[in-house]
């Protein structure tokens, strides 16, 4: 694994900026302060926090746990299946039980990808709703905005749907973590797959104006010099931005064989299309963000052949019991939403924090929100239709829980991405983040 760059984090609520950092520094010693057990295992800090994080859930008492994703806007193609997978899961597992005798509601909310109605919807679900957690919360921008809300209330911000690399960081920021292979490994990932099947390739790339996007490109540049690849032409694009085509003209003008979109949602299918209208014929890499979410097969042929490294197994594969477990349940409880790859992607969001919960609830004080952090910080367990079938952390010595993938290209006769080559295994060498 190539060396990690180095990002600063984006804080946006600068009122509780002060209460947020006496949270979640986590120094060496007892439970109250945080750091390690005598075992090893790390521990968030509860000294600042308030009563509620400590107190177990009452018996029979709701699991109340919330989500924020766009669900209408440019980008809600990719948040309403999400959503619809993490439903499902959740109410397969309150037929079978629940967690700890515990019923699991979900809250959804709406932020439109939009930073700036992150914010109310998070404090609402926090301060009136009395989350105890939320999952996969999406956008890198997006939880950066509402992080000190966590930090200051003691509240798990769990297995957020970016891979922004500062949400590895339990050493500064321990009430947030990441469900998403890091950027930057992904972006080591095309790298190391260029190397071998286009050596010395020239590479042109559109990344996503956010830190996320940042992540990808500083990612890509270092691996791209160490692979012996050059990059002849980098465009940004403002994540509400209404046109890319100025930026893939200029990506087309310096004629490369590779361009990588490091972007999401609608910008990532104009972008495709531009490509396509541009007469461009060589390798596409795509971010999975951008191959997950039911883009490719809207673009069809235009797509034929583009790359991008998936975290899901093959929603297709009838054979593997995950897939069909996830499409049994999508048929019972989906209410008439589509097997989609997206639709995969929460159920496995919601299995995963399944996983951390049931955890938690063996810890020493039962199912609280301090044990539910220390179980997310601490996973040994099976990670629902992941390419890797697992989900690990150790605290600050591995702090990714997904860093396993697979190289898949679309087909778009058969409208399903295909795996190429092997499974790419960084499991372990992602680390901590540093910035």
């Amino acid at each position: 694994m190539k060396s990690n760059s180095r990002l600063s984090v984006l804080v946006a609520v600068v009122a509780v900026a002060a209460t947020a950092a006496a949270c979640s520094n986590a120094d060496a010693g007892s439970k109250s302060t945080g750091g390690s057990d005598a075992s090893g295992a790390f521990e968030v800090s509860t000294s600042s926090c308030p009563p509620e994080a400590t107190q177990a859930l009452g018996d029979g008492e709701p699991l109340k746990v919330g989500t924020v994703w766009p669900l209408s806007g440019p980008y809600a193609a990719l948040g309403e299946p999400i959503v619809a997978g993490m439903k499902t899961a959740l109410a397969s597992v309150n037929a079978d039980g629940g967690i700890d005798g515990h019923q699991v509601e979900l809250e959804a909310e709406d932020d439109g990808y939009d930073p700036s109605k992150t914010l109310p919807v998070v404090t609402k679900m926090i301060q009136q709703d009395k989350v105890f957690a939320t999952v996969a919360q999406a956008g890198t921008p997006n939880v950066a905005a509402v992080q000190p809300l966590y930090e200051q209330s003691c509240t798990p911000q769990l297995f957020v749907g970016t891979g922004a690399p500062q949400y590895g960081d339990p050493a500064n920021h321990p009430w947030t973590i990441s469900g998403a292979m890091a950027y930057n490994t992904e972006a080591d990932a095309w790298a190391d797959y260029l190397k071998q099947e286009k050596p010395g390739a020239k590479v042109a790339y559109l990344a996503i104006d956010t830190d996320g996007g940042k992540a990808y490109s500083d990612g890509f540049e270092a691996a791209a010099k160490e692979d012996g690849l050059t990059v002849v032409a980098s465009e940004k694009v403002a994540p509400d931005a209404a046109t890319v085509e100025n930026q893939v003209t200029n990506l087309l003008a310096a004629k490369p064989d590779v361009i990588i979109l490091m972007s999401v949602g609608a910008s990532c299918a104009k972008a495709m299309g531009a490509m396509a209208a541009g007469g461009f014929k060589g390798t596409t890499i795509a971010a999975y963000t951008c191959a997950a979410a039911a883009i490719f097969p809207v673009l069809g042929q235009a797509a034929q052949g583009a790359l991008a490294v998936a975290v899901n197994k093959n929603v297709t594969d009838a054979s593997d019991a995950d897939i069909q477990k996830f499409r049994d349940d999508i048929a019972k409880y989906g209410e008439g939403t589509e097997p989609s790859d997206d639709a995969l992607s929460g159920y496995r969001y919601a299995m995963v924090f399944v996983e951390a919960a049931k955890a938690a609830a063996e810890l020493d004080g039962g199912l609280t929100r301090a044990n539910l952090m220390d179980a997310a910080w601490n996973l040994d367990s099976q990670w629902f239709a992941s390419v890797g079938g697992a989900a690990r952390t150790d605290g600050t010595k591995d702090a990714y829980a997904l860093e396993t993938g697979q190289m898949v290209s679309w087909d778009a006769a058969k409208k399903e991405l295909v795996p190429v080559g092997e499974p790419i295994d960084r499991e372990g060498k992602t680390a901590a983040f540093s910035g």
